[in-house]
């Protein structure tokens, strides 16, 4: 699914993360997005952070680092990168206790 958050109320992400926690257990789901709750609150398995090699040549990306949402790496990505990043990894915390 490509950012399935586009559009969407930020009131209905829980809704989306408990859909993706129930379908998760029956399939396989691939997302790209630029939402912290989806990939932190969906207990993304892997992660793929993605840039630009060049900043004029936005259609040659590369992978940057990729792992658990629980490696440093990653983890720092996402925080330094994406919208909400630290408040997810709390909200996160708070509900799951990890």
């Amino acid at each position: 699914m490509d950012q399935p958050e586009d559009d969407i109320d930020n009131r209905a992400i829980e809704d989306i993360i408990n859909n993706i926690w129930g379908a998760k257990k029956n399939r396989q789901l691939i997302f790209t997005s630029h939402n912290t709750n989806l990939i932190v609150n969906g207990d993304a398995e892997l992660v793929a952070c993605c840039d630009y090699r060049d900043a004029g040549k936005q259609t040659r990306g590369s992978i940057v680092n990729e792992g658990s949402i629980g490696s440093p790496e990653v983890k720092n990505q996402i925080t330094s990168v994406m919208e909400g990043g630290e408040k997810a990894f709390r909200l996160r915390k708070e509900k799951n206790g990890f």
